[in-house]
């Protein structure tokens, strides 16, 4: 059944990553909109990480579903590409919950943009070359 999934699921992938990407670098400017730390963390910080980290996690649902369908090789080809990206996904729950829990407004959008850029330059070592 996952076989036939396969293609769709993979092209959905590949779209959606423009949109993850787009996010990211949303999220990180907001991040470091407030970095001097004269602004207090407003809506604007949450929202963005919020859809970013979300974004991730629907990426990360649609790499593994083809990749549990996927024949050994091509499973074994791809397993730098997933843990990279899990560690993405981390990162990017890493930023989130730091505009929620950390103590200061500054240090709610520095960490975040830190986390999130993080994350970012994951997804760019994660892209598979050929």
């Amino acid at each position: 059944m996952l076989q036939d999934l396969y293609p769709h699921l993979q092209g959905f992938h590949g779209i959606f990553r423009w949109l993850v990407l787009f996010l990211a670098l949303v999220a990180i400017v907001v991040g470091f909109s407030g970095w001097p730390g004269r602004k207090p963390a407003g809506r604007n910080l949450f929202r963005f990480g919020l859809v970013y980290v979300l974004a991730m996690e629907l990426e990360l649902i649609t790499c593994v579903l083809p990749y549990l369908g996927a024949s050994s090789n091509l499973r074994s080809a791809f397993i730098v590409h997933g843990v990279l990206m899990f560690l993405a996904v981390l990162f990017a729950h890493i930023g989130g919950a730091l505009t929620r829990k950390a103590p200061t407004d500054a240090m709610k959008y520095r960490g975040s943009a830190i986390a999130w850029l993080f994350s970012l330059l994951l997804i760019f070592a994660a892209i598979p070359r050929h």
